[in-house]
């Protein structure tokens, strides 16, 4: 490790070599092809024993649960980049991940949901009571029926949402009960979201919010786009963004690099919905994000908060945002990029397991890795840009999952973390 270069060498990477096990490996391969273990998706969850690595060819698979075990499902792309397909029928209708340990972390990427068969009232993908970290990335959930989808995360201490998108839309003119995504006492990480709300064609029916955070759940949310859905008439009025109630937190933190936009639902003729409704003595809190009221007649609020709730949103001060640049494989040379304030002081911290951590010193994204290594990683410079190389090791075993995320103290005395990214090497 060069401090003065602001490099990571290979032996600080190898550090994830030394403190990962060996796990069994099994192959999912709808199409049965050489070294194949199982064909479908609930048969190879039901048989693997917890710890197991799951690797899932492309294909089109059927849904499937998750209880009590540790477990990694990982979709591998065609040569063309297509994902393996998830589709719901009759018999397995939802995903579900639930009653984990705190020792037992899931593990599911790189994966397509989508269509319904067999006369289904619904589809659904939940997280329920799991204590162990939930990582979740790389998922596009797109339904478009007259059955509504939800993405529930209830009872669950360490859950975390990266590049996942949830698009909805009934064809029906009946609008869901439920938001796209629900959030209920669970503390949940959420990094590249996006999310639109169920419209409304029904005079008597609010459009639903794109996401609800309640009951207590402490929700960062980064880089992401989250919107109401739309009413098509003007006596209803567009959804809210985002609704937090319960005695929840939230944070929404953006830069102008990695956009975070939270806004309510349109109207062409009535109200607007708002970006935020804010009640039930919950907090919110604002960096460098956009809390915009949907269009209508008239505009939606900004946001809406009752007397015994806080906003703090200052979207001047840009948020620390994180990411990976370049392809994880044997022998290449990747960027770790932060971009911060300028002049903002960082460490990169390096692990293989998510954490939540409420620690007052992180005034702003108290999110943060149980980390292997803290590397101090210098200055930002003026560009707002910071950029660490590092060359993977050539020994780094496929698929192997990397955790990493900056901490950068900003001159207005905030210390920040950014969000939490991940990289593999099955790109």
């Amino acid at each position: 490790m060069s401090v003065r270069n602001r490099s990571i060498t290979t032996a600080a990477l190898l550090t994830f070599l030394a403190t990962s096990t060996t796990a069994q490996t099994l192959i999912v391969d709808s199409a049965n092809g050489t070294g194949t273990n199982f064909t479908d998706l609930p048969q190879a969850v039901n048989a693997a024993p917890t710890g197991a690595i799951l690797h899932v060819r492309p294909g089109t698979y059927s849904a499937f649960g998750v209880s009590g075990k540790s477990l990694r499902i990982i979709g591998h792309r065609s040569a063309n980049g297509q994902r393996p397909l998830i589709a719901p029928n009759a018999l397995f209708r939802s995903i579900s991940i639930s009653n984990t340990a705190p020792g037992q972390a899931m593990t599911l990427s790189g994966f397509e949901f989508t269509g319904l068969s067999g006369g289904l009232a619904s589809a659904g993908f939940s997280v329920t009571n799991c204590a162990g970290p939930v990582l979740i990335e790389d998922l596009t959930c797109s339904f478009t029926a007259s059955y509504p989808f939800t993405m529930s995360i209830t009872s669950s201490a360490n859950v975390h949402l990266g590049r996942v998108s949830i698009s909805v839309f009934l064809v029906t003119a009946g609008t869901p009960t439920n938001a796209p995504l629900v959030v209920s006492n669970s503390q949940v990480g959420i990094h590249d979201l996006s999310c639109t709300g169920y419209r409304t064609t029904a005079s008597s029916t609010v459009a639903t919010p794109g996401a609800v955070i309640m009951q207590g759940s402490r929700v960062w949310i980064s880089r992401s786009n989250i919107n109401g859905g739309a009413s098509l008439t003007g006596q209803a009025r567009g959804g809210a963004g985002l609704v937090v109630t319960g005695g929840s937190t939230v944070q929404f933190l953006g830069h102008p690099a990695a956009p975070c936009v939270i806004g309510g639902g349109g109207n062409g003729t009535g109200p607007g919905g708002p970006g935020l409704e804010l009640s039930g003595t919950s907090v919110a809190r604002g960096r460098g994000a956009a809390l915009r009221g949907g269009f209508g007649t008239p505009s939606g609020a900004p946001a809406v908060v009752d007397a015994t709730s806080t906003l703090d949103d200052q979207p001047s001060i840009a948020a620390a945002s994180a990411e990976l640049e370049g392809t994880v494989l044997p022998g290449a040379t990747v960027n770790y990029t932060l971009r911060a304030q300028p002049g903002a002081l960082t460490w990169l911290l390096l692990g293989t397991e998510a954490a939540l951590v409420g620690s007052p010193a992180l005034s702003v994204g108290a999110l943060q890795l149980a980390p292997i290594a803290i590397v101090p990683t210098g200055v930002v410079a003026a560009s707002g840009i910071l950029r660490i190389p590092s060359q993977v090791p050539t020994a780094w075993p496929d698929n192997t999952v990397m955790l990493a995320q900056f901490l950068a103290a900003q001159s207005n005395g905030e210390l920040q973390a950014s969000n939490l990214f991940t990289a593999t090497s099955r790109y």
